[in-house]
């Protein structure tokens, strides 16, 4: 008897919150939500499960970050909200916080910035998108590379094996062999392109949202793999699956492009 067993993730919605979007650049209204790891039997969910954490979840661009309930004086019962309410209601510090944050900008754009500061900065705005690639991590997610290799598994040894049976004698084992490794290889390649997904992703999805703020700290090289380093070692998808030099490839590139 097959029993399916395991947990399964819960999003129980708290309300809406005020808060900075990296990625729009400015404040946006916030889906706040509680996360939970539930398990379930047949994925039927069992009890309420055990807390995995907060998020926010931007109203404009949809972008996930973590988030604490501290952060937020209240929560709000409607995104149509004005703006400046909800930020007073929910966010009241936001104000001050955005301040420091153009504060902080223009030391780093004259130059006048701390080593510390600018590593707090970047630190920042990378945290941000770290929370989209952890919940994209618990689920297996097939991309255009997966996908034709998971096609290879059910097309290569029926083509190989044609194939081979027009250049070897009938009753030979060898179209057969063939046909078995063509699996095996699409097999393993197609591992290969799941293990790999998350980094693609990073690269081709992540990087683009990121470029905006990252043109007004303009990091250099050491200073990204510093602080991908350290999440790295803490443990983070966004440490392991982005690559600091495509990070500062695609800033430069992105700089170039915006140079007049």
């Amino acid at each position: 008897m097959l029993i399916i067993w395991g947990s399964k993730r819960k999003e129980l919605e708290l309300g809406w919150v005020a808060d900075l979007c990296l990625a729009c650049g400015r404040p946006t209204a916030h889906r706040l939500r509680e996360v939970r790891s539930v398990s379930h039997l047949y994925y039927i969910s069992l009890g309420n499960g055990s807390l995995a954490g907060y998020e926010i979840v931007c109203r404009e661009c949809g972008r996930v970050g973590a988030a604490e309930t501290d952060d937020y004086a209240d929560f709000g019962d409607e995104p149509d909200e004005d703006l400046g309410a909800l930020v007073e209601r929910t966010n009241p510090e936001l104000p001050r916080r955005i301040v420091a944050r153009e504060d902080l900008a223009r030391r780093i754009a004259d130059g006048s910035a701390s080593p510390e500061d600018r590593l707090h900065a970047l630190t920042e705005t990378l945290f941000a998108f770290a929370a989209e690639l952890e919940e994209r991590g618990k689920e297996t997610h097939f991309d255009l590379r997966a996908g034709l290799w998971l096609l290879g598994v059910f097309v290569a040894p029926f083509a190989v094996g044609v194939a081979a049976q027009a250049l070897f004698a009938g009753g030979s084992p060898v179209p057969s062999y063939l046909a078995l490794g063509s699996i095996g290889v699409c097999v393993v390649m197609l591992v290969v392109a799941l293990a790999t997904e998350g980094s693609r992703y990073a690269r081709k999805k992540l990087i683009p949202q990121m470029l905006p703020r990252l043109r007004e700290l303009k990091p250099t090289l050491e200073e990204l793999e510093e602080v991908l380093g350290r999440f790295k070692k803490g443990g983070l998808a966004l440490g392991k699956k982005l690559k600091p030099l495509d990070v500062f490839e695609a800033l430069a590139g992105s700089s170039c492009q915006n140079a007049p």
